[in-house]
């Protein structure tokens, strides 16, 4: 507070008159660069009777304190003509930034994470580690060496502990907890699509005009030669 108090004392402050909305007036506030030019412009909405203020900048919505802005706004106003805004209401006044705060640890709510979840954020930190320790050390041999023992040792204690799964290939299980639909026994086939009795066989490529004319050609020449042989 005390910094955003300093710095509210750069900013020039009048009425804008054409913002006013529903009983409360607008202010505009803006500091001058060395050209004498106008910048960094906020509007601060101001209700007298329920001593409300709101700046364009939000930064008590999101930081819980007042800013330079509505600072400058309760100086020149209460100063003004209006003392009663120099009194800040309590509602500025958080619990957090008193001697009543109190501190201690808090529980968010639990989000149950599903198990595609789970297993991508397990990836995705062991990777990370893996890479950072791998870029710091890869330029020392002693060190590149012993990492790479180590990471021996880790697959063959790894794979001893997995005894149903190859290295490197997901589980059964992991599987069909990540794709329940593969486990089931009917396959769920989309409608209107014709179902091939064997994906797998291959077709023959339907010809083109020309190569029809080709073939035809060559069948021909083929007919006269046995003509003539005989």
């Amino acid at each position: 507070m005390q910094d955003e108090y300093s710095k509210s004392i750069k900013y020039h402050i009048r009425p804008n008159n054409s913002k006013d909305i529903d009983g409360m007036f607008a202010y505009e506030l803006h500091k001058l660069d060395q050209q004498r030019n106008p910048i960094d412009k906020r509007i601060v909405m101001v209700d007298f009777v329920e001593r409300k203020l709101i700046c364009s900048c939000k930064m008590f919505e999101k930081c819980g304190w007042l800013c330079r802005h509505v600072l400058r706004a309760i100086d020149h106003l209460g100063y003004g003509g209006h003392p009663e805004i120099l009194n800040i209401h309590t509602r500025y006044i958080l619990k957090r930034w008193t001697y009543d705060a109190k501190s201690g640890d808090f529980t968010l709510p639990a989000v149950q994470d599903t198990a595609e979840r789970v297993y991508c954020s397990r990836v995705k930190q062991l990777t990370g580690s893996m890479n950072l320790l791998a870029t710091r050390t890869c330029m020392d041999d002693d060190i590149y060496k012993m990492l790479e023992e180590g990471m021996q040792a880790l697959k063959i204690r790894a794979e001893s502990m997995m005894p149903a799964m190859k290295f490197g290939q997901p589980s059964t299980s992991t599987e069909a907890e990540l794709n329940p639909a593969s486990s089931e026994s009917e396959p769920h086939w989309a409608k209107a699509l014709k179902v091939r009795t064997d994906p797998f066989k291959s077709r023959t490529r339907r010809k083109n005009r020309i190569e029809i004319i080709r073939e035809r050609r060559r069948q021909t020449k083929l007919q006269e030669r046995a003509a003539e042989g005989k």
